[in-house]
């Protein structure tokens, strides 16, 4: 799995592609989502986009995004997830928990919207 941070109107972006299936790189990505949140920023989207699959360990990493979002005040919309995601968020019930929105431009404008 690739991953990379981007920052956009005072949302910190992290964008996914590949497989997530093994823990191996959720301890730098959670690492920069505490350095995020303690440097102020407590928004953040989640591109799924070039997500090909995905197991309990990459759903685990996005709950743990949330969490420390949500203990911050913040708050993490996903984006672009592709249909056999969206089935496994549905089928986990996880689709109840999460914001997702179609594009990571609808994601910026609803958080936008949201803390302003």
């Amino acid at each position: 799995m690739d991953y990379k941070f981007e920052n956009i109107d005072g949302v910190k972006i992290l964008t996914f592609s590949g497989n997530m299936l093994t823990g191996t790189e959720n301890t730098p990505i959670l690492s920069e989502v505490k350095e995020a949140i303690d440097s102020g920023v407590n928004r953040f989207i989640v591109n799924l986009g070039g997500i090909k699959f995905m197991n309990s360990t990459g759903l685990s990493l996005l709950i743990n995004i949330l969490t420390k979002s949500r203990k911050a005040g913040g708050e993490v919309v996903l984006a672009d997830i592709p249909d056999d995601l969206n089935k496994l968020l549905v089928m986990t019930k996880l689709n109840s928990i999460f914001i997702t929105k179609e594009s990571q431009d609808t994601a910026i404008e609803f958080l936008r919207n949201q803390f302003t």
